[in-house]
This record gives C-alpha cells, sequence and structure tokens, in this order.
C-alpha cells in the first residue's frame, strides 16, 4: 500500500532513476583507470549505496552485479597505450635482467678460465721442480757410485790420490772429441806418452 501511494503505478521507472542517480554518484569518486584495476571494490561500493537509497523506496537489493564498463573511445585508445608501455616496460626490465645474468655468467667464466690457467702453471712449475730433483737425485746418485768405484780402482791398483786424479784425467780425455783438445806441456796425457814412448825404446 505504501509503495503504490507513495510512486502510484510508475514505481519502476522511479526505481531505475534513483538507481542511476545512485551508480552515477558513485562512479563520481572514482577515476576511471580504476574501473580496471579495483573493479570488486567498486561494484561492492554500488551495491552498498544501492541497498542504502532503494531502502527508502520500499525496495531491497537482492543482488548486484557491474558486468559491462562502457568508457569513450578516447579513454580506452589512451589505456591502451598505456598498457602497451607498461608490457614493454616489463619486456625492457626482463631484457636487463638477461643481460646482467649474461654478464654475471661470463665473469664467473673468466674467473674459472683464469684459475684454470693459474693451476696449470702452478702445476708445471711444480713438474719442473719435481723433475730437477729427481735429476739432481740421479746425479748424485752416479756420482757416489763413480766416486766408490774409482775409490776401488785406486785401492786395487795401490794409486795415490794424485796417481788416480791422473788416471781419471786421461780416461777422460780418451772419451773426449780429440778435434777439440788443447793439451799443455805437463799434462798427465803427454807423460803418458813419455812413459809409454820410454817403454817402447
Amino acid at each position: 500500500m505504501l509503495l503504490y501511494g507513495t510512486f502510484g503505478l510508475d514505481y519502476e521507472d522511479r526505481f531505475v532513476g534513483q538507481a542511476r542517480t545512485t551508480l552515477r554518484d558513485v562512479v563520481s569518486f572514482y577515476p576511471a583507470i580504476e574501473f580496471f584495476t579495483n573493479r570488486t571494490v567498486i561494484s561492492e561500493t554500488m551495491e552498498i549505496f544501492l541497498e542504502t537509497d532503494l531502502q527508502n523506496m520500499f525496495v531491497n537489493v537482492v543482488f548486484f552485479q557491474m558486468r559491462e564498463i562502457d568508457l569513450p573511445d578516447e579513454f580506452e585508445e589512451a589505456l591502451k597505450q598505456v598498457q602497451i608501455a607498461q608490457q614493454q616496460y616489463q619486456i625492457a626490465l626482463y631484457e636487463q635482467e638477461a643481460a646482467i645474468v649474461r654478464a654475471q655468467t661470463a665473469i664467473i667464466e673468466a674467473q674459472a678460465q683464469a684459475n684454470i690457467t693459474v693451476l696449470s702453471a702452478e702445476a708445471t712449475a711444480e713438474t719442473y721442480i719435481i723433475s730437477m730433483e729427481a735429476q739432481a737425485i740421479a746425479v748424485n746418485i752416479t756420482l757416489s757410485a763413480e766416486k766408490l768405484a774409482y775409490y776401488a780402482m785406486g785401492q786395487q791398483l795401490n794409486l795415490t790420490s794424485s796417481e788416480l786424479l791422473a788416471l781419471l784425467w786421461i780416461m777422460a780425455i780418451r772419451d773426449h772429441d780429440s778435434s777439440l783438445l788443447i793439451i799443455g806441456a805437463d799434462t798427465p796425457i803427454l807423460i803418458e806418452r813419455e812413459l809409454n814412448n820410454t817403454n817402447i825404446l
């Protein structure tokens, strides 16, 4: 009775008009971009205001859904350009991050290669040192063996130290290339030759 008494038979038009007014007022609170970024909150706000305003007109809002948003073509084009710019910005960020990763990878690879070079050089140096030490040990062993052999030979031939040294010198000269020898008058080889000549005569 109150509904008909207040609005008569044109109550439907009054409801639609009030709903449009309420929704238009709510829309004025928000920038256009938020209808795409904050749509859920705006829809809930619209429903609350509709419930309040339409209750005064004996109407209960059971369900409300904002299904379509119609914006001026210029705004939609501008919004599209903004979205394209944002996508390009994200692509640039990804490319920058990829470049940073590539640079860091190159640094790591260079450091690893430098470490390999250092380790290789150290290994080569260590190998050379070990080889030289082994050769020194071998020479020492050889010299020690020769020393013992020469000492035994001197003992067996009953030679003095000077005679043993002269004999060793002669043996060395005989094994040497004669074209490269320069021998003085007092060398053991001449003495040996004189002795040999004397024995022959």
